[in-house]
């Protein structure tokens, strides 16, 4: 585990506690499956910085975040896994991230105008930068045909400025999987919940 997600977990390890409200409770991770996918709302800039610590379970195709309603690789704003089990950020193919973000070790990938970072070491670099911004909302999860995408968190920075950031929890009243937005306070549901965080 990260230290940041080992920091993230201890400050809200049990029963909602920490930053996250009364009536949820964190958990390992939340799962997309089978092109379950949620919309931040919110659009992504030259400016924006994309950092999620994430894990996919098998190698079908799909996305885990890109712009809604744009399957265009060309888009930088995207993160994509082939069959084939390679792994493309936008126009940038990084091959080598394929065989780190499958299994079941969770790694922090940051993504912004120019490059990919997996757990702090840089993996590649964007030529253009213009492709960055897009005038559709981002959204996360197994955004495209089948496949499992376990999320721990997602968080969306622009221009300095947090304006998403999404925890892996659960709601208490039904059990309901899903991410809250510590920014918007709201929540969106996923398809599994992970164990219950526990200290």
């Amino acid at each position: 585990m990260s230290g940041f997600r080992r920091m993230l977990f201890a400050s809200q390890a049990s029963g909602g506690g920490g930053l996250l409200p009364p009536g949820y409770t964190q958990t390992e991770y939340t799962e997309f499956a089978n092109a379950a996918f949620v919309s931040t709302g919110i659009k992504t800039t030259n400016q924006s910085r994309i950092e999620a610590g994430v894990l996919s379970m098998d190698t079908n195709n799909g996305y885990l975040w890109r712009s809604d309603g744009s399957s265009s690789l060309s888009t930088n704003t995207s993160a994509y896994m082939s069959s084939s089990g390679g792994w493309r950020f936008g126009s940038k193919s990084v091959n080598i991230v394929g065989s780190l973000l499958r299994g079941s070790t969770f790694h922090d990938v940051i993504q912004k105008s120019d490059g990919i970072w997996i757990d702090n070491e840089k993996k590649g670099s964007y030529s253009g930068v213009s492709a960055f911004t897009s005038s559709n909302n981002l959204s996360f999860g197994t955004t495209t045909e089948n496949g499992v995408r376990r999320f721990t968190y997602f968080r969306h920075i622009k221009n300095g400025v947090t304006v998403s950031d999404y925890r892996s929890c659960k709601r208490d009243s039904d059990g309901q999987p899903g991410m809250f937005d510590l920014v918007t306070r709201t929540f969106l549901r996923g398809t599994t919940a992970g164990p219950v965080l526990t200290t």
